[in-house]
């Protein structure tokens, strides 16, 4: 049951190059082509940090087809009352074995720091929903809470990128923006985060690179910069003005 199935995923999965809308379609795909699914877990571990959640487990699948037998690492998220799995790893039986000696200093280690990650990514990527939900609202001040005093970007200041923006919002009556293939780069409390972005409004449309710079202070999250370089698909339209992606 795929419509089940994803009822356990965060829309903020990301695995395998796959966020969650492909990782559906593939599922479909491999729910179409076999049948007889059993599943078996065993030698299960759970790590946690605050509402983060590290499982592991020897997984062995068998269908009708093709059967294999591995390392699943599941990355879990509660969110209120409900666990999501946001990423997922697997590595065939063996292959964590082979040449562990002298790779890993310490699994534990590993798996603690995993977890902070884990921590930090999915804060991220609350501060990234509530980001583009008060752009795709056209709420000016909810939008400004998410930028630094100290921002800049093409020779914008706050004051002016306010401005701007405000303008088109009163512009545009209806605004899209949909994120992918999500980056998080970290040093101590800045971050640099890259996606791509598709952006839609009334009469204009763009798609491309964002770079995010992002400050954390007193555990809020501030932009202070950002960069932007078209991709330009089939659906883009030119227009005049400053390319940031709207």
């Amino acid at each position: 049951d795929i419509n089940k199935y994803m009822q356990n995923y965060s829309r903020h999965f990301y695995s395998d190059k796959k966020n969650w809308r492909r990782w559906r379609n593939y599922k479909r795909k491999l729910f179409s082509n076999y049948s007889d699914i059993d599943v078996n877990i065993e030698d299960l571990s759970i790590l946690k940090k605050d509402d983060s959640f590290i499982v592991n487990f020897r997984q062995k699948y068998i269908s009708d087809q093709y059967s294999d037998y591995g390392i699943k690492r599941l990355y879990l998220y509660k969110d209120t009352e409900d666990f999501k799995i946001i990423g997922e790893e697997w590595e065939e039986a063996g292959t964590l074995a082979e040449g562990e000696s002298g790779k890993i200093k310490s699994e534990q280690e590993k798996k603690e720091k995993a977890v902070q990650s884990l921590t930090v990514e999915g804060e991220i990527k609350d501060f990234l929903d509530n980001w583009i939900k008060s752009w795709e609202s056209r709420d000016i001040n909810k939008y400004m809470e998410n930028y630094s005093k100290s921002f800049i970007s093409q020779n914008l200041n706050l004051r002016k990128w306010r401005k701007y923006k405000d303008g088109l919002f009163e512009k545009y009556g209806r605004i899209n923006v949909d994120i992918e293939e999500l980056k998080i780069s970290k040093n101590e409390n800045d971050f640099i985060i890259n996606f791509k972005q598709k952006y839609i409004s009334d009469d204009f449309s763009d798609y491309g690179e964002k770079v995010l710079y992002i400050h954390k202070d007193d555990g809020k999250f501030k932009i202070t910069g950002e960069e932007w370089e078209d991709i330009k698909p089939f659906f883009a339209k030119e227009k005049e003005g400053i390319s940031n992606g709207r």
